[in-house]
């Protein structure tokens, strides 16, 4: 590969070059300068300070006809209309197939911001400009794109300027809009609009969504600011406008962005879509007990075990850059290892039972009126607050005389020996007055006597959560299991076919597309194996036969299906889990907790703390 247009003094191989771009997608860190100092010490030549350079002109170039020669590929295939990245990112997500069971939200996501991803704002002095003025980058515009639909534009997130986020978040109510106890607590929610990042980052980190499963579907730049309200609010915008269906989006202060989200323009088209804003499991801890009913994945009806914390995972890898490689590779892992779990969380219902029979609970229901209960006192301890407050503001400002009579009262208990206690405005408020009220005396519910104010009810109460979400994550993963198989044997049809086309057509195109082909299909014999082993064990529903798409280039069925049940059913054929190179790690991460144990450890701790 040249250096230069026209005169040629160095060039780097191919060979060289494809070595660097695939080292850097597994190790990021990995710098030209120490690349080519390695070149340097293999070849015995002494270093020069312009060598790395002219390596970076020759890998940019490289970049680029790779990213031209995978435009033809895709163009080839069909694959270069708008959104076709998103519309496809998963095949467990997004590939429906012909006669599943509906799922309450068809595809779950978690969406979050991450500022380690930051890059330095280097400018230029002006000469008689405005010390206001913003600084202007000194760096030359890069027009580039990455030939992808990954990236939403400056120009889709700046549409929620600061003025309309300002306008939505001092809108009143809806009408049927629950009240968000966690408003005042969220500080990067309500102090967004004055937020301001150093000035010295011109890009400060980045916000993105993932499906459930690890696939990146959408991702945004954050330009010289912080986590502002714009940034998933153009997420879910887009989303919604491209999938078109309904989605369940995890975010670490869902609560409050679901309030947004609801006053703002897309809240009709939110709702017709049936969108939920849920809270993580790991940050939902931090949230307000009441709110945790709510928006908590553990009581969310439809979503299954799923955590919605994928973000996190994502952002703590090293080898982020070859994030989709990875992820495709531990696709069926995750599916399997969900589906043990599910398994021995429902493992637990002799122990549940046999402890609600101890405890004089003998029907499930008991369980499901808790959390409503907790639901409604949401609103119903907002509203009796608020209302208080109210009346005493009310009586504070019109009851001179009750003001007069507590300050002799005060100066006659002070005149005692020894001094008698005095009284407050708030006391004489509370005890005298509010007392009185029925109405807030009836909105008292005495709650002491419920099974789930005690550590064991609630322990229990916990345990029957966990059971229904793992129900429906046997249902969605019998679904997404079924899709992953169809979309594997489709998919090397599918491109073996096209191969065959265009090697009338353009036999480099062919041979790069059996390139592709053969990179895409290299794991798909150990997801095969994974899944063969799943569909023997105890307790799998599901089905490993592959079904038809509803959207897709190529469909199979019949004697194709009864050819992959056929394949798949060898034990000796093809990869075995004892063949694969992470066999240890997969078993060590196949093998799920006791949960039913654990759940009856925990149980008889509670009872000796109890019994003290």
């Amino acid at each position: 590969m040249p250096v230069a247009a026209l005169y040629h003094t160095y060039a780097i191989s191919i060979r060289a070059l494809e070595l660097f771009r695939v080292t850097r997608m597994r190790c990021p860190q990995l710098s030209t300068q120490a690349f080519v100092r390695s070149l340097n010490d293999m070849h015995l030549v002494p270093p020069r300070s312009t060598l790395a350079e002219q390596f970076s002109i020759a890998y940019d170039l490289y970049e680029e006809i790779l990213l031209a020669v995978d435009k033809c590929v895709q163009k080839a295939l069909a694959r270069d209309k708008a959104n076709h990245c998103i519309k496809h990112a998963c095949p467990c997500c997004m590939d429906e197939l012909e006669g599943e069971a509906e799922l309450m939200y068809h595809i779950l996501f978690c969406m979050d911001g991450n500022d380690s991803l930051q890059r330095v704002l280097r400018t230029v002095r002006m000469v008689d400009v405005n010390d206001d003025a913003p600084a202007v980058s000194s760096k030359r515009t890069d027009s580039r794109g990455d030939g992808l639909d990954y990236f939403l534009s400056r120009e889709k997130v700046d549409k929620w300027t600061k003025e309309l986020l300002e306008d939505i978040a001092k809108a009143p109510p809806k009408a049927g809009e629950d009240p968000n106890l966690c408003k005042e607590r969220w500080e990067n929610m309500k102090n967004q609009f004055t937020a301001r990042m150093w000035g010295i980052f011109e890009e400060t980190g980045i916000f993105l969504a993932l499906c459930r499963h690890g696939f990146v579907l959408i991702a945004a730049d954050m330009i010289r600011s912080g986590e502002l309200a714009k940034y998933p609010l153009a997420i879910v915008e887009h989303l919604l406008e491209v999938l078109d269906t309904s989605l369940g989006g995890g975010y670490d202060i869902g609560c409050k962005f679901g309030t947004t989200l609801s006053r703002s323009p897309l809240g009709e088209l939110a709702e017709k879509l049936k969108y939920i804003s849920l809270v993580g499991l790991f940050h939902g801890h931090a949230h307000n007990q009441l709110c945790q009913t709510a928006n908590l994945t553990t009581y969310r009806e439809g979503v299954g075990l799923e955590d919605l914390e994928g973000c996190e995972r994502f952002f703590s890898r090293t080898n982020a850059l070859a994030g989709d490689v990875d992820t495709y590779e531990q696709l069926s892992k995750f599916l399997v290892n969900n589906y043990i779990q599910a398994l021995d969380v429902l493992g637990g219902k002799t122990t549940l039972d046999a402890t609600m029979k101890s405890k004089g609970l003998t029907d499930y229901s008991v369980f499901k009126m808790s959390a409503l209960v907790l639901f409604h006192l949401r609103t119903d301890c907002l509203q009796g607050y608020k209302l208080r407050k109210h009346i005493a503001g009310a009586l504070k400002a019109r009851s001179h005389a009750i003001s007069t009579a507590l300050d002799k009262y005060n100066t006659a208990a002070a005149a005692f020996t020894p001094p008698k206690p005095g009284l407050l405005w708030n006391q004489v408020v509370e005890y005298a007055f509010l007392a009185d009220f029925d109405l807030l005396r009836e909105s008292r519910i005495d709650i002491w006597d419920k099974p789930w104010t005690t550590p064991w009810g609630r322990l229990l109460m916990d345990q029957y959560f966990k059971m229904e979400r793992a129900k429906e994550e046997i249902v969605r993963l019998n679904i997404e299991i079924r899709r992953l198989v169809t979309f594997i044997c489709d998919e090397d049809k599918y491109l073996e076919a096209k191969r065959v086309e265009w090697e009338v057509k353009d036999i480099h195109i062919a041979i790069h597309i059996d390139i592709y082909r053969r990179s895409k299909s290299r794991f798909n014999a150990r997801h095969l194996a994974r899944l063969t082993e799943l569909s023997r064990m105890a307790g799998f529903t599901g089905t490993i036969l592959p079904g038809i798409r509803l959207r897709a280039e190529m469909s199979i069925g019949g004697e194709a299906a009864a050819e992959t049940e056929a394949v798949m059913d060898m034990p000796e054929g093809g990869i075995s889990p004892e063949d694969d190179d992470n066999a240890d790690n997969d078993a060590a991460e196949v093998e799920a907790p006791d949960y039913d144990a654990e759940f009856a450890r925990q149980f008889e701790l509670l009872q000796i703390v109890s019994d003290d």
